[in-house]
């Protein structure tokens, strides 16, 4: 129960209450990306991702990504709501908790102000 508290306090200290714009774009991204990736909606996944990622996260890369997750951590149940991790202005790291059966995985996107604030990283851990 404290956890969160203890993890909102720790955001706070790294200026996560002060999202820029590009943190604030970054985080308005975040739920259409999880929406579309739990859909297996592939194509549209790709299309959200900046030139340099939609390149390396094809929609066929994206679904393999995807359907492994599921093999590994059973079916998709949901998830939360976007946070920021940390925002600097320049870059901005944003997470979506996403439950499987099984257990709960994170997703990461990092948006960066040289792509005009577009998806230029996507991780899951």
């Amino acid at each position: 129960m404290y956890r969160p508290l203890v993890f909102a306090l720790a955001c706070l200290a790294c200026g996560a209450s002060h999202a820029s714009s590009l943190g604030e774009k970054c985080i308005g991204r975040a739920p259409g990306l999880a929406d579309s990736l739990t859909a297996r909606d592939y194509v549209n996944a790709n299309r959200q991702l900046g030139p340099i990622m939609d390149s390396m996260f094809s929609p066929d890369t994206l679904k393999l990504n995807w359907e492994g997750m599921l093999h590994e951590d059973g079916a998709y149940q949901s998830h939360g709501a976007p946070y920021m991790v940390q925002d600097d202005g320049k870059d901005a790291f944003v997470r979506v908790p996403l439950k499987f059966a099984r257990r709960t995985n994170t997703m990461q996107i990092v948006c960066s102000e040289d792509s005009g604030g577009q998806i230029d990283s996507l991780s899951f851990f």
